[in-house]
């Protein structure tokens, strides 16, 4: 910003989609994206599975790249323990990456109700915190156990911002949030 000038500009690397999700995997030094087939601006789709990929900081080019059978958005995406974490939409599945070993190694649905967008994060305690439906849940990310460990029965309608104290996020026209604790 101090430049007001864009330093690289990399266009279409998933073609005729949108990246929504990013992540930084340090163990690797790879971004991690995850896209959607809506393309923006009243246009239609034309690809029917959306991307999961991996871009090299260094060598500044896209290492892996493969559609997610059955999703048309990844949603969600954190990293944590040299693992990437990412769920899909429609299916409303938990993937597990191992970027090490450069393959899948777990899938499972999350059974809250569909995952709000841009809604993981890794928190201090070492657990994954998510939104969906109406529910706060966590990844324990040594073992992927899913747990609910709240509920907002006004509903979640957008937002996730983690901080110190709290998840805070968007509940029609309020902001909620969700007070965090030390176990």
């Amino acid at each position: 910003p101090s430049t007001d000038r864009v330093i690289d500009n990399y266009r279409n690397l998933i073609p005729n989609q949108s990246i929504v999700t990013l992540v930084y995997e340090p163990e690797r030094g790879f971004i991690f994206g995850g896209s959607s087939i809506a393309r923006g601006g009243g246009s239609h789709p034309t690809e029917t599975e959306a991307h999961f990929f991996a871009w090299d900081t260094e060598r500044k080019e896209k290492v892996i790249d493969f559609p997610v059978t059955g999703n048309t958005a990844i949603v969600a995406m954190t990293a944590a323990k040299g693992l990437v974490f990412a769920v899909g939409r429609p299916s409303n599945t938990l993937f597990v990456y191992d970027v090490k070993a450069r393959e899948m190694i777990h899938r499972v649905m999350i059974p809250y109700g569909g995952v709000h967008e841009i809604s993981l994060g890794l928190w201090r305690d070492g657990l994954i915190y998510g939104l969906a439906g109406n529910a706060i849940f966590t990844i324990h990310p040594d073992n992927f156990a899913l747990n609910r460990i709240g509920e907002y029965e006004s509903g979640i309608s957008c937002g996730f911002a983690m901080t110190e104290t709290g998840i805070y996020f968007g509940s029609g026209v309020h902001l909620v949030r969700y007070v965090m604790l030390e176990t």
